[in-house]
């Protein structure tokens, strides 16, 4: 699998002086379908093929904070990294906002 982890840390710190950051871990994926899925067959939700997924987390003190975000499939790996930068961009934003309080 290749993966990868883009970590930023914005520069600011929350109410309890932890500094505000985020991370994106980016990876590629196959789903291949299964010939006899049985019990699972109402869970086979994912087409089968080549994806690039982005799973975007954020951070306080360098450490991963908050619930868990969902895994977001791509069929390139432009379009998942166009992705990453969106969400790193909103998280930054949040961030300022958040230490202007």
């Amino acid at each position: 699998m290749n993966s990868q982890v883009t970590s930023e840390s914005f520069g600011v710190v929350d109410g309890k002086g932890r500094e505000i950051g985020a991370s994106a871990h980016s990876y590629e994926l196959d789903f291949v379908e299964i010939e006899n899925p049985g019990q699972w067959e109402s869970y086979y939700t994912i087409a089968p093929g080549h994806y690039f997924v982005f799973r975007p987390s954020a951070e306080r003190a360098g450490r991963a904070f908050g619930a868990s975000h969902r895994e977001q499939l791509f069929a390139t790996a432009a379009e998942r990294d166009a992705a990453v930068t969106k969400y790193l961009a909103g998280a930054r934003k949040r961030a300022a906002k958040l230490a202007g309080k």
